[in-house]
C-alpha cells in the first residue's frame, strides 16, 4: 500500500511539473488558459481560480494544459469566451508556440538533473579503487580486514565438502573495482550442486598482508536452479566516498545523459521483439517501483528521476500528439511560411493518439501477462 501511495504521488508529481512547464510559459505570453489538469479522462475534481480550471481527472495516462486556440482533443474549445487573438496560441509568434511546447518536457529534464544531484548528496559515490565497507561481525571482519582497506588482489576456492575441489578463480585475480571482487567471490552462483556442508576458502591481499577467509556453506536456497542465497554472509559492502554540491552537479549531468542515450536506444529498438519485451508500462513501471522503493528514500529519488527525464525525452520525440511533434509541424510552417490546415493537423493527432493508446494497452498487458506469468513462479 505505501509502494502506491508513493508511486501515485511520484507520478502526479511529474506530470503537474511537465503541465506546469506549459503552463508558466502559457501564462507568461499571456495566452488564455481554459484548464490545467492531473490526467485525463472523467472529472474528478475541479476548482476555477481567475480564468483557469485547475482539475484532477480519473484516468493516470498523462494530464494537460488547455489554452486557447490549440489544437488539443482535450482542449475545451466550446467556452463561449470572446476573447482577442492575441490571448489564443494562433494569435501568437511561432517561436512563443515552439517554447510553449518545449517547456513542458523541458520542466522534466530539468526536475531529473535537480533530483540526481539530491540522489548523489544522499547517497555518495561508489568508489572505484579496490577499497570495500567491512560489516561488523561479518566473516571478513573476522579474519581482520577494515573498512577503507584497499584489496589489491583476492582468489576463490570451492570444495565439495572440504577436499574436493569443485571450482576455483585462481591464484590472486587482481582487482581494482567492487565490481571485479564481486564478480570474483561470487563465481560459485554458477554451480547447481553447491550444497549444504561445502567450504569456500577466500584469500585477500590487502596492503602487503594476506587475509583468509573460510566459510562452510548452510541455508542454500536455488530458485530455478539459480542460487539465491547463502549463509554466512561475507560482510563485504560497497565502499562509498561523499560528494560535494559542484561533484554531484557533474554526476547528475552525466547519469542524465547517459539515461538520455539509453532512451533513444530503446526508441531505436522498439519495434523489434526484444526492444517491445524491454518498455515497460504503467505495471512494469509500479512493479520497479517496488524494488526501489525497498532499497530507500534516496533510490525513490533516483527513479523518479529516471522517469522523468524518460517522460520528457518521450514527449521531445517529432510524433504526432506529442510536444515534439507539435514543434515538428511548427518548424514545417516556419520553413514553408505557410499554416498546416487545421483539419489536417487535427487528423494528424487523432491519428497519433489512437497509436499511443495502443501501444500503451500493448505494453499494459504485456506487463500483466509477465507479471502473472512471474507470480505463479513463487
Amino acid at each position: 500500500m505505501l509502494t502506491f501511495i508513493w508511486f501515485f504521488l511520484a507520478l502526479s508529481l511529474l506530470i503537474l511539473v511537465h503541465e506546469f512547464g506549459h503552463y508558466i510559459m502559457a501564462k507568461a505570453f499571456k495566452v488564455y488558459v481554459y484548464e490545467f489538469s492531473i490526467f485525463m479522462g472523467p472529472l474528478l475534481y475541479q476548482r476555477q481560480i481567475g480564468e483557469t480550471k485547475y482539475s484532477i481527472r480519473l484516468l493516470p495516462i498523462g494530464g494537460y494544459c488547455s489554452m486557447a486556440g490549440e489544437l488539443d482533443m482535450q482542449a475545451n474549445e466550446q467556452e463561449q469566451i470572446e476573447l482577442p487573438k492575441e490571448r489564443t496560441m494562433a494569435g501568437i509568434n511561432r517561436f512563443k508556440q515552439f517554447l510553449i511546447a518545449f517547456a513542458g518536457p523541458f520542466f522534466n529534464i530539468v526536475l531529473a538533473f535537480l533530483l540526481m544531484i539530491v540522489f548523489f548528496l544522499g547517497t555518495g559515490v561508489q568508489t572505484n579503487d579496490g577499497r570495500v565497507e567491512i560489516i561488523e561481525n561479518g566473516l571478513a571482519y573476522e579474519a581482520g580486514l577494515r573498512s577503507d582497506m584497499k584489496i589489491d588482489s583476492i582468489s576463490s576456492t570451492v570444495f565439495e565438502g572440504s577436499s574436493t575441489t569443485i571450482k576455483s578463480s585462481g591464484n590472486d585475480s587482481e582487482v581494482t573495482s567492487y565490481d571485479e571482487i564481486v564478480e570474483v567471490l561470487n563465481h560459485f552462483n554458477e554451480l547447481k550442486d553447491l550444497e549444504n556442508g561445502d567450504t569456500q576458502v577466500i584469500k585477500i591481499m590487502s596492503e602487503g598482508k594476506e587475509y583468509t577467509i573460510t566459510r562452510v556453506f548452510s541455508d542454500v536456497t536455488y530458485k530455478d536452479e539459480v542460487l539465491t542465497n547463502v549463509e554466512p554472509k561475507l560482510g563485504l559492502g560497497i565502499n562509498v566516498d561523499s560528494v560535494n554540491f559542484i561533484e554531484a552537479t557533474s554526476l547528475s549531468f552525466n547519469a542524465n545523459v547517459t539515461m538520455g542515450k539509453l532512451i533513444f536506444e530503446a526508441v531505436g529498438n522498439l519495434f523489434t521483439k526484444e526492444g517491445f519485451n524491454n518498455v515497460s508500462g504503467i505495471v512494469g513501471m509500479y512493479n520497479a517501483a517496488e524494488q526501489f522503493g525497498q532499497a530507500g528514500f534516496y533510490y525513490i529519488i533516483y527513479f523518479v528521476a529516471m522517469i522523468s527525464i524518460n517522460l520528457g525525452i518521450m514527449n521531445l520525440l517529432p510524433f504526432p500528439a506529442l510536444d515534439g511533434g507539435r514543434i515538428l509541424i511548427l518548424l514545417g510552417e516556419s520553413i514553408t511560411r505557410k499554416k498546416l490546415p487545421t483539419k489536417v493537423e487535427n487528423f494528424i493527432n487523432n491519428l497519433g493518439f489512437i497509436f499511443l493508446l495502443g501501444l500503451i494497452i500493448a505494453v499494459t498487458i504485456k506487463d500483466i501477462f509477465f507479471a502473472t506469468m512471474l507470480f505463479s513462479l513463487i
